[in-house]
C-alpha cells in the first residue's frame, strides 16, 4: 500500500500525508478522485497556510478536476475561490471550461473556449476541448472539423492525426484516412502501425493498382517488425491472394512472378506460427486452409 495513503487511514489529519500524496498523484497524473477529494479538501479548507501559494493553486486545481468526477458542488466551490484569487488567469478560464462541461453546458463551454482562441488562437488546451465538446455531442462532422482546425495548428501531433484516420473510416472517407496515414508515416517512419494501417485503406479500396500499393505497405511493416506482426502476413497473404484471383490477367510475368513469392512467404510465415500452438484444432484448421488453398 501506500505509504502516504496508509498513513492517512491511521491519522486522516496529517497534513504532510496528504501534502505528499497529492504530489505523488500530479507526478505520476493518477486522477485518484475519491482519495484526492477526501484528503485534499481538508487540506485546502484547514492547512491551506502550511502550502506556497503556487502549490496551494495546484492543489486546489487537482481537487478541482476531481470534484468533476465525484462531486461538483465542490469543484464549483473551489472554481469561484479560484476565480477571486485570479480573476484573469486563462488556466482558470480553461477550468470553467471544464466545468460547463462536466455539467452538460456545450454552448457555454464552446463559448468559453471560443473566447480563449480569439485572443490566443494557438492555444492547444482550448482547440483540444472544443474537439471533445463536439464529441461529447455526437457530431461528428464538427468534430472532424474541430480536428482539421487543431491539426491546422498543431501537425506534429500523431495522437489526432490517428483520431481523425479512425473518424474518416467510420465514415468510408477512404482518400482522407489515406491523407492521414501518409501524415503519420511521415511522423514516424519507422512505426509498423501505420504502413499496416495505410495497406488496410488500399486493400479495403480493392482496385488493382490499390491491391498493389497495400501489398508494398504491408510488405513495409514487416520489415519494419518481422516478428510478432502476424496481422501484416495476414494483410500481405490475402492481399496477393485477392490479386491473383481477380487481377491475374493484368499482370506480367515479373509482377505475378513477385505476387507468388509474396504469397508463398506469407503462407509460410502464417503456417510456422500456427505450427508452434499446442492447440491442435486450431493448427490443423489453420493447415488445412493453407493446403486447400495452394
Amino acid at each position: 500500500m501506500n505509504k502516504n495513503l496508509e498513513t492517512l487511514q491511521n491519522k486522516p489529519n496529517n497534513w504532510k500525508a496528504a501534502r505528499d500524496l497529492l504530489r505523488e498523484y500530479r507526478e505520476k497524473q493518477a486522477r485518484n478522485s475519491y482519495e484526492i477529494i477526501k484528503y485534499g479538501l481538508p487540506l485546502i479548507n484547514k492547512k491551506s497556510q502550511k502550502l506556497s501559494k503556487e502549490e496551494l493553486f495546484e492543489v486546489m486545481e487537482q481537487v478541482f478536476l476531481a470534484g468533476l468526477d465525484v462531486n461538483i458542488e465542490e469543484s464549483k466551490t473551489l472554481l469561484l475561490k479560484l476565480q477571486k484569487q485570479f480573476p484573469k488567469s486563462l488556466r482558470v478560464t480553461k477550468l470553467s471550461g471544464l466545468l460547463e462541461e462536466a455539467m452538460g453546458n456545450w454552448k457555454s463551454a464552446i463559448t468559453i473556449y471560443k473566447s480563449i482562441l480569439k485572443n490566443n488562437p494557438s492555444d492547444q488546451i482550448a482547440r483540444k476541448r472544443l474537439v471533445c465538446v463536439s464529441k461529447a455531442q455526437g457530431d461528428v462532422v464538427l468534430t472532424i472539423k474541430n480536428l482539421n482546425n487543431y491539426l491546422s495548428h498543431f501537425q506534429g501531433d500523431t495522437e489526432t492525426w490517428e483520431e481523425l484516420l479512425e473518424i474518416y473510416l467510420t465514415q468510408q472517407c477512404y482518400s482522407k484516412a489515406l491523407y492521414c496515414c501518409e501524415e503519420l508515416i511521415l511522423a514516424e517512419p519507422n512505426n509498423y502501425q501505420h504502413h499496416y494501417k495505410i495497406a488496410n485503406i488500399y486493400y479495403t479500396i480493392g482496385k488493382r493498382t490499390d491491391l498493389i500499393k497495400a501489398r508494398q505497405y504491408y510488405a513495409h511493416s514487416i520489415k519494419l517488425l518481422k516478428e510478432q506482426n502476424l496481422k501484416s502476413y495476414y494483410g500481405l497473404y490475402l492481399t496477393a491472394n485477392k490479386l491473383k484471383s481477380l487481377y491475374s490477367k493484368n499482370l506480367d510475368q515479373s509482377e505475378t512472378q513477385i505476387n507468388e513469392q509474396l504469397l508463398q512467404f506469407a503462407a509460410d510465415k502464417i503456417k510456422n506460427v500456427y505450427l508452434k500452438l499446442e492447440d491442435n484444432d486450431t493448427k490443423k484448421t489453420v493447415l488445412d486452409f493453407f493446403e486447400k488453398n495452394k
